[in-house]
């Protein structure tokens, strides 16, 4: 029997933080033999990769990541029982007891769409952000990608925040998981979904990007797949 998949995507649809234009060159309404339709969607809107060129246009883009960082044994660390606004630290990553190896695809759950709907403006204002002890941590246990399902660096919420403070300890903690596992070379995957419904601590996992070699990012479908 073929295996069981798990969609851990956003779905594509307008809202307020991320648009989506549709618009039919061709439709069969109109007379055509077909209806083709150009998708217009930025590359770092709704489940994504970030390439490393995306901090740094000296790093690697899209092209030069190894596929194999982003398909093959995922570990979930699971927090979903930390609470909104919450800094998530080395401590925190320790302690879920996840067996986190060298090469594993690390990732973060903490059910935050379960709180906040994907298109509320809480998803983004109320989030948990992972501190740099955190990035740092993952980072020295050789992760071959790192995976969120909220939006994992604090300084994302500051344009949507009239109160957004920068974090004391500066623009490492802001910007923990660009500034730390993307300058090193390790992709993020952004906005991932449905981590609560993963079975297993460990399972095989997939993000696999559009093929445009010279960007800096690109929308990905994310799934699991289970026996």
């Amino acid at each position: 029997m073929p295996p069981t998949l798990i969609d851990l995507s956003m779905p594509i649809v307008d809202h307020w933080r991320f648009s989506v234009s549709f618009a039919h060159k061709h439709a069969v309404a109109e007379g055509q033999p077909f209806t083709s339709t150009t998708l217009d969607i930025a590359a770092h809107a709704f489940t994504h990769v970030d390439a490393p060129s995306h901090l740094d246009d000296a790093l690697p883009p899209l092209g030069e990541v190894d596929l194999s960082r982003l398909a093959g044994d995922a570990v979930v660390i699971d927090l979903s029982g930390l609470g909104d606004d919450t800094e998530i630290t080395a401590e925190h990553l320790e302690g879920a007891g996840a067996a986190v190896t060298a090469g594993d695809i690390a990732l973060l759950r903490t059910d935050h769409e379960l709180r906040h709907p994907t298109t509320s403006p809480d998803y983004w204002l109320r989030s948990p952000y992972v501190s740099a002890s955190a990035a740092t941590w993952l980072q020295e246990r050789g992760v071959s990608a790192a995976g969120f399902d909220f939006p994992q660096d604090r300084a994302t919420r500051a344009p949507y925040d009239p109160h957004f403070e920068r974090h004391p300890r500066g623009h490492a903690d802001d910007w923990a998981c660009h500034s730390i596992l993307l300058a090193s070379g390790t992709p993020l995957i952004e906005y991932l979904t449905n981590l609560w419904s993963l079975p297993a601590e460990r399972v095989p996992f997939y993000a696999l990007p559009l093929n445009v070699p010279g960007s800096d990012g690109a929308p990905v479908r994310a799934f699991a797949t289970l026996p």
